[in-house]
């Protein structure tokens, strides 16, 4: 595949096989990964640009690539957030629809912060931040792995108590359906 890129003029004689190898190594199992990750490699920015060029990789956010070949799954979304902010939880509108809480599908991705870290801009996906402080931002976490990437989602009661907490944020209406929504499960 790689030589016929080449033959065909597509591959710079700067991008050869052992680097296009290289990268697509980088992704592992994952579906996003990020430019950070790719440096701490040893690979050159400049080398992502080629192969996005090429149209073997995809620029899919601010620092953010997938194998161009990749299908994203209905959570897509939640794993290039959880990948654009590495200490962000999946919380609040974003979590009810992860465990099929509600069927409103959210526009924004709802990531949990620590209160005292920073926040991010990121344009790509459309994230909406939420502070919590210390240790409530760490408690009733499960980790689930989404396109070969980690991320993190409060439990089910947990984010029923937390649509109670943020009622004046998303509204007590969505509060009281994902309190019945959790007594049905």
């Amino acid at each position: 595949m790689y030589e016929w890129l080449f033959m065909q003029g597509k591959v710079s004689a700067m991008v050869e096989g052992r680097t296009i190898k290289r990268v697509l190594a980088a992704f592992g199992n994952a579906g996003v990964v990020r430019a950070k990750d790719f440096a701490a490699k040893g690979i050159h920015r400049k080398r992502l640009t080629d192969m996005v060029n090429v149209g073997l990789i995809d620029h899919v956010g601010h620092g953010l690539y997938r194998r161009h070949a990749h299908q994203p799954t209905q959570h897509h979304a939640l794993v290039q957030a959880s990948v654009a902010v590495p200490g962000g939880n999946i919380c609040l509108l974003s979590a009810l629809w992860f465990h099929g809480m509600t069927t409103l599908l959210p526009r924004q991705v709802w990531l949990a912060l620590n209160s005292r870290s920073w926040k991010p801009t990121i344009k790509q996906p459309n994230i909406r931040f939420i502070r919590m402080a210390g240790h409530m931002h760490i408690e009733d976490l499960s980790p689930h792995t989404i396109e070969g990437v980690n991320i993190y989602v409060y439990s089910p009661a947990r984010t029923v108590v937390d649509c109670f907490r943020y009622r004046k944020v998303v509204g007590i209406d969505i509060a009281m359906d994902a309190m019945q929504a959790f007594f049905r499960r």
